[in-house]
């Protein structure tokens, strides 16, 4: 039987931080496995290929957390990110978590799985939220206080998860 083998070269060919999908039974070389350990490159098995390709185009969405004094903000951008297909939400509708590393943890989780390509984590003043954030692995989050501060470490940073003050911000 032949099966799929992920390399050394296919791995570089990843930006550093970026989920690597591949087929469950996927022969993964040492080189390869130590490349994407090394770049924090997670690697990621899926079932079938439908699960791979849904995966794979993923690349849209936004996962978007808020603690409990950022919910006007929070319901103000889901509601537009929903409407262009963009938005996964970090909290179920039963759940209400108020913890802000909690729900900043889950919002990096949700970008290291491959769920979502970015990350928005709203708190009282996205500082604490952005240095929790940058001490997990392949997560880039930069602190947004302004268009221009949050279009900059998209643009030239690559930040992959934006921290948000809802006390300094509104709609």
């Amino acid at each position: 039987m032949n099966r799929p083998v992920l390399t050394e070269s296919e791995v570089r060919q990843l930006k550093p931080g970026s989920p690597c999908y591949v087929l469950k039974g996927t022969l993964v070389t040492a080189l390869a496995r130590d490349l994407a350990s090394s770049r924090q490159n997670a690697i990621i098995e899926c079932e079938d290929e439908s699960e791979l390709e849904g995966l794979k185009s993923i690349d849209r969405r936004v996962a978007l957390g808020a603690d409990h004094g950022s919910r006007s903000l929070k319901n103000g951008l889901s509601a537009f990110l929903g409407e262009n297909g963009y938005f996964v939400d970090c909290v179920s509708g039963d759940e209400e978590i108020c913890d802000s590393p909690e729900l900043t943890t889950r919002v990096a989780n949700a970008l290291r799985c491959g769920r979502a390509l970015r990350g928005i984590m709203i708190d009282d003043m996205g500082l604490g939220a952005c240095v929790l954030a940058n001490k997990i692995p392949g997560i880039r989050a930069a602190h947004g206080y302004d268009r221009l501060s949050a279009r900059n470490s998209r643009e030239y940073l690559d930040a992959n998860l934006l921290t948000l003050g809802a006390q300094v911000l509104s709609l």
